[in-house]
């Protein structure tokens, strides 16, 4: 065990953990967040005196194992909350955050099953086609109906999840960049730039796999050429 006055964290180290740690439910944050904080301090000093420095494998190991607690801890809440305490207590949504998830489950439907048709062919960079077949016969490919949800119902879930959190501020008078502001109203601020980074996914979901593709097989000694073959996909 170290002591306090041996622990060497960087700031960013610090930052980063703390942004993890913030995703946890408050009640286990409260009880068990100094206890985390102390051991990630012990095991950022303990590849530090092994290494010489902090290598790639100690964050890849971090993250996946904060990432899967931080889910597991989220569903023992909602298990022995239930879902309606979870949603209202956990999350802090509102009336205004389900009415944008409403407006959202199209698009979330249709990206899960995009995705997972793109993992099940092996190969993450071109949609599957015949799935994008069957769905370009249906009435959802049809204009109206596809601007519908792939436009207006984002861009109103976005408007919507505005509301509380502009309420929230001129009401209490927070900082927008305040970490109470940023835990009471974070499923509101998930939703908000989910909406938005939808309508911008849809301008570039041919752009960004096609230049991976481009980066991956011929170097970023090539990108302006792929640049220029990208824009045009």
């Amino acid at each position: 065990m170290y002591n306090a006055t041996q622990l060497q964290v960087s700031t960013k180290a610090d930052k980063i953990f703390a942004f993890f740690l913030f995703l946890y439910p408050d009640s286990y944050r409260k009880q068990y967040g100094n206890e985390m904080q102390l051991v990630f301090h012990e095991m950022y000093q303990e590849e530090l005196n092994k290494n010489g420095n902090i290598r790639f494998s100690f964050w890849l190991s971090q993250v996946g194992d904060l990432t899967k607690s931080i889910i597991h801890e989220h569903i023992d809440e909602m298990q022995s909350k239930g879902m309606k305490k979870y949603l209202q207590h956990t999350l802090h949504s509102n009336a205004y955050n389900i009415v944008s998830i409403i407006f959202l489950l199209p698009v979330i439907l249709m990206t899960g099953i995009e995705i997972i048709s793109r993992v099940t062919q092996g190969d993450l960079t071109h949609y599957n086609r015949p799935v994008y077949n069957f769905f370009s016969h249906t009435f959802l490919y049809r204009t109206p109906v596809l601007f519908t949800w792939v436009i207006l119902f984002p861009a109103l879930a976005a408007i919507i999840s505005l509301i509380p959190l502009v309420k929230s501020l001129t009401k209490k008078k927070t900082s927008l960049f305040s970490i109470t502001f940023l835990r009471k109203n974070i499923f509101g601020i998930a939703i908000f730039f989910f909406g938005l980074g939808f309508i911008a996914f849809i301008r570039l979901h041919d752009f960004m796999p096609c230049m991976l593709y481009g980066l991956v097989h011929f170097g970023f000694g090539q990108i302006n050429h792929i640049v220029s073959v990208c824009k045009n996909v």
